[in-house]
């Protein structure tokens, strides 16, 4: 274990916590007696309750056999046996130990991302579903096989699969959907009704028995127990074991806990845009499941997700593309084929689910996953729904994220706070930011993650203040980056104000991330709506009037043409929208498109892929207080 993060890591924990850790230590190491235990389960057969609508033949007659699956970029091979502890990018095994007592995250040479991405069975609904469609025994055989070798080749506690309960609840639910497809359970007609007694059933138990053990609470207690306790809940709600009772009421009373801590006006405290989707799945789906088993949620726990899905709606183009802030791994509950923008799932989702159709996207058709869940009877109730966009001009808050849209412009100032819990663990560093996007074209972009674990000089970088729009001073991010998912010395931010007026939109916040250097900042940003002029205005306070050296920083999509003359730059779009930004004449600009030294001017769409991007960067000194502005003139 690295001494720096364990040290970092204890600032972050309560005298609670610590006392709890050592007493998880305590009961993992009692629990390693447990280590490759097979769940005897009694003679009298579970029952499945399959809560979800048959499926429609007409809806999968375009599904085909998967044989190869996407992980992070890379194509791997299904057709055939699976090795369920390769690491993709190394090509390197994980060891089959203990689970407790590895440390797969921060191995040196190995990446667990991409192990776990098989192990979630992301791609056994398709199987499933192409079952379904050809009858084909040959492909039933085929998920029986892969299950049981699964289960031969993963014990229970045994190697880094077993490591995290949000990855068993994933793959728990993949099952589950699995289940349902195939209409298993004591009337399934399918044959294989011994396996799933004698094998299959024993590894849901143990997969359930797990998550209601080993739950992440404290400063863990961010998406992994969201996801673990809809696994349990849903788990519970779906097999019949004798534990299944205690097990629901536990996970839906955290699932409700969980729903009120970890939002604010509907924005999820994690402050990481793309996990919205992967968040809001598990508490609808558990939502969904309780309404069908007659098992209600409350009335708060309802328009908490109603919240949701209005925030979910604003950051969410009519392409299905939506603002990044924060950290993005291409996470997923469900990968089911042909995949669609999960925002615009969730979206139709909710319109059918909570009645409310103005959630309803414009050409969002209803996905083949939407319609495994809810069914046809309710794809008619979305068909009935009308959807329209505005001409006009909004601007939108929520939980001090500002955006600004219309048809063709979408715009995003976020003065958030840094993250959630002591630890920010998915947050960046990136108050006072500014992005834009006009019609289908992105301008000023978020960079993005790239990466967690591997090539850390990366991950502090996309991390860091200098990797987003905003301001740095002293080349030092608004928080101190402790680990690839530790933040300390958290900042606080502050709307000042935010008015419209026929003329005008004026947005203004600040932070406090920089007394430490002695520095106080402000940002402004208005808004012209008839001339298609945006005025950034920033203003630092040097408390100490020492010398301090200040950052502007632009990051622009790759594909933008680029030209300057001083400190005018001319981006344009291939398909005509044009962007003129005029920097103070005071600082010294200069364009990045993937330096390696500095490390600047990069972009990451996809998990573990990367690219060169324009980052245009002004530079200057000052010892006093000091404003400047940045004129932002664009054609659409």
């Amino acid at each position: 274990m690295n001494l720096n993060w364990f040290i970092n890591r204890l600032k972050t924990m309560s005298i609670p916590e610590v006392m709890y850790r050592v007493n998880q230590l305590r009961k993992r190491k009692a629990d390693k007696k447990y280590m490759g235990a097979f769940f005897e389960l009694p003679d009298k057969p579970v029952s499945f309750n399959n809560y979800l609508p048959q499926i429609s033949i007409s809806k999968i007659e375009d599904i085909n056999l998967a044989n190869t699956i996407s992980v992070f970029g890379k194509k791997y091979s299904i057709d055939g046996k699976i090795d369920w502890h390769l690491d993709l990018m190394s090509k390197k095994i994980f060891e089959n130990n203990y689970c407790f007592e590895m440390t797969p995250r921060t191995h040196g040479e190995k990446c667990v991302k991409h192990t776990w991405e098989i192990n979630r069975f992301h791609f056994l609904p398709n199987w499933a579903l192409y079952y379904k469609k050809t009858g084909n025994k040959e492909i039933l055989e085929r998920i029986f096989s892969c299950i049981e070798d699964w289960i031969d080749e993963n014990p229970y506690l045994v190697g880094v699969n077993w490591y995290t309960g949000l990855e068993v609840s994933v793959r728990l639910l993949n099952w589950w959907i699995v289940w349902n497809i195939l209409e298993l359970g004591e009337e399934s007609d399918i044959g294989e009704r011994n396996f799933n007694n004698e094998k299959w059933l024993p590894v849901i138990y143990s997969h359930l028995h797990y998550l209601d053990r080993y739950l992440s609470k404290y400063s863990s207690a961010n998406n992994h127990l969201t996801g673990e306790i809809a696994g349990l809940y849903i788990g519970a709600k779906c097999w019949n074991f004798k534990e299944s009772e205690v097990w629901a009421k536990k996970a839906k009373r955290l699932l409700h806990e969980e729903i009120v801590l970890q939002h604010t006006q509907g924005v999820n405290k994690e402050e990481a845009s793309e996990y919205i989707q992967f968040i809001t799945d598990f508490f609808l789906l558990a939502y969904w499941i309780g309404e069908k088993s007659g098992d209600n949620f409350s009335m708060e726990y309802v328009s908490i997700l109603e919240e949701i899905a209005e925030y979910i709606d604003v950051i969410t183009h009519r392409d299905g593309e939506t603002f990044f802030y924060g950290d993005a791994d291409d996470g997923f509950v469900f990968k089911i084929e042909p995949e669609e923008s999960n925002f615009l799932n969730i979206l139709n989702a909710v319109n059918i689910v909570l009645k409310k159709p103005h959630l309803k996207r414009a050409k969002a058709p209803f996905s083949l996953k939407n319609h495994i869940l809810f069914g046809e009877q309710r794809e008619k109730i979305l068909d009935s729904s009308d959807a329209k966009e505005s001409k006009e001009i909004k601007l939108y808050s929520y939980a001090k994220h500002f955006y600004i849209k219309n048809e063709s412009i979408f715009a995003h100032f976020n003065i958030g706070s840094l993250g959630y819990l002591t630890t920010a663990a998915h947050g960046h560093a990136d108050c006072l930011a500014f992005e834009l996007k006009l019609n289908n074209k992105w301008f000023l972009i978020d960079p993005g993650t790239y990466s967690y674990h591997k090539e850390p000089k990366y991950r502090n970088y996309f991390k860091s203040t200098l990797a987003h729009n905003t301001i740095s001073v002293n080349g030092k991010d608004q928080a101190i980056n402790a680990a690839p998912m530790i933040w300390l010395d958290h900042y606080d931010s502050k709307v000042i104000e935010h008015s419209e007026t026929n003329e005008a939109l004026i947005i203004v916040g600040a932070h406090n991330g920089y007394e430490k250097e002695g520095v106080s900042l402000k940002r402004s940003i208005t808004w012209y709506k008839k001339v298609n002029k945006i005025i950034i205005e920033d203003s630092l306070t040097n408390q100490d009037k020492k010398d301090k050296n200040i950052k502007i920083h632009f990051h622009f999509n790759p594909e933008l043409e680029i030209s300057r003359s001083g400190n005018k730059w001319i981006l344009q779009s291939l398909s005509g929208e044009e962007l003129t930004m005029n920097l103070d004449s005071r600082f010294e600009s200069n364009n990045f498109f993937g330096s390696q030294n500095p490390i600047l001017g990069w972009q990451s769409t996809e998990f573990y892929k990367k690219q060169p991007c324009h980052t245009i960067v002004g530079e200057l000194n000052a010892d006093g207080d000091i404003s400047f502005k940045t004129e932002l003139m664009f054609k659409i």
